[in-house]
């Protein structure tokens, strides 16, 4: 079992991803993000590219995500805790020898 919190990491990187769409969405056409978003729901729900896609649902997905990007424009990031992991390891992030999938499987 990994000596780590692999939820916090998720949540570190789903966070962060959410900071990056507040900082940077207004650089795309709003056409293009519209369908960035939808292909997004997309995957985020796991649903196969032959099946139709709710139309409501995501709709409503979009505003709570606009809505969500709102509060995070000027947020800072937040550190994803793989540091530690890495430094109990006593792996170098910087060592091009150890993939971090291999990092954090040592024992």
């Amino acid at each position: 079992m990994p000596d780590f919190d692999l939820d916090s990491i998720v949540g570190a990187v789903r966070q962060n991803c959410h900071i990056s769409d507040a900082q940077f969405a207004g650089d795309l056409t709003l056409c293009t993000f519209l369908l960035k978003m939808r292909e997004l729901y997309r995957w985020e729900h796991a649903i196969p590219l032959t099946r139709e896609m709710p139309r409501s649902e995501v709709g409503d997905w979009v505003n709570a995500r606009g809505q969500l990007r709102d509060g995070l424009e000027n947020a800072d990031y937040l550190p994803v805790p793989l540091a530690a992991v890495l430094e109990r390891k006593r792996v170098s992030i910087l060592a091009p020898s150890v993939k971090l999938t291999e990092a954090l499987t040592l024992s």
